[in-house]
């Protein structure tokens, strides 16, 4: 686990497959370079499924009409 803040140079070029895809792309930019990001490096096996599966949503919302309920973005988040 390591805390660093981004640039916005940096957040950009991280996020670019969601440039023209995502319509909350600029304030999820804004957003990511407001302070601190803690990045995790997570292993296990099937690691992506069972970190999405972990997580949620992107939406809580979304997730709450899929029956999502101990995700950490259905106990933890408002909104996207």
């Amino acid at each position: 686990m390591q805390s660093f803040h981004l640039d916005r140079a940096t957040a950009e070029e991280f996020f670019e497959l969601y440039k023209g895809v995502l319509p909350d792309y600029i304030p999820m930019i804004d957003q990511i370079i407001s302070g601190p990001c803690i990045a995790l490096e997570v292993r296990q096996e099937n690691v992506v499924p069972s970190f999405k599966k972990l997580v949620g949503a992107y939406d809580p919302t979304v997730g709450a009409s899929k029956g999502e309920k101990d995700t950490i973005r259905q106990l933890y988040s408002y909104d996207r």
